[in-house]
């Protein structure tokens, strides 16, 4: 039971990192319409710290979790360095930063699916929530990484079409997870009756 209780803690910090990034995002966008900065920013470290957290919890092995923490002690100084000390908070999207939070989570992503991979137990991957999760984080991270890291490079008229891209990317792994977890929930609610 208390191992079911802790499974939906990190899904319900998930889902209020979720909310309250909504809720950012939308701000950044009625309060400053245009220099909305310090709402990606903000999110960017609320990204950073929510998704350490969580993959440190799935991951087991010790020097797993050691790699997650050093990763996120990078990108806390990176924060700092560029939003904090250099005043670029309010000013800046700084798409480096956002690139190396972008593969971080990429290599927590992998770490994660080296672990399923090498402790193959019985249970169907399928029907594991988590699982399709960090696949889908795979997915989306990998895939608008690149458009983080040329956002500052392209035109006003090619970053409209990198961030369709990237929201393109981020519908199909929505409509993915919303499919599995119904399938999930469906399959579950057959054991239980």
């Amino acid at each position: 039971m208390c191992y079911h209780r802790f499974k939906l803690l990190k899904h319900k910090v998930l889902l209020f990192y979720y909310a309250g990034t909504t809720i950012t995002m939308y701000a950044g966008i009625v309060i400053t319409t245009y220099l909305n900065n310090w709402s990606y920013n903000l999110v960017y470290f609320a990204s950073i710290c929510v998704f350490s957290w969580y993959f440190r919890q799935l991951l087991h092995s010790r020097q797993k979790q050691i790699i997650v923490t050093i990763c996120f002690i990078i990108n806390v100084l990176i924060f700092i360095y560029f939003d904090i000390i250099q005043h670029t908070f309010y000013s800046r999207f700084n798409s480096l930063v956002y690139g190396v939070a972008f593969i971080t989570i990429v290599l927590y992503t992998l770490l994660y699916l080296h672990q399923t991979m090498t402790d193959v137990k019985e249970e169907n991957l399928l029907m594991n929530f988590d699982f399709w999760l960090v696949c889908l984080y795979l997915m989306y991270f990998l895939g608008s990484f690149v458009v983080v890291i040329y956002y500052e490079r392209a035109n006003i008229y090619e970053r409209a079409y990198m961030w369709a891209m990237s929201n393109v990317i981020l519908f199909i792994c929505a409509v993915i997870i919303f499919t599995a977890s119904l399938r999930i929930i469906k399959k579950q609610q057959v054991i239980y009756d």
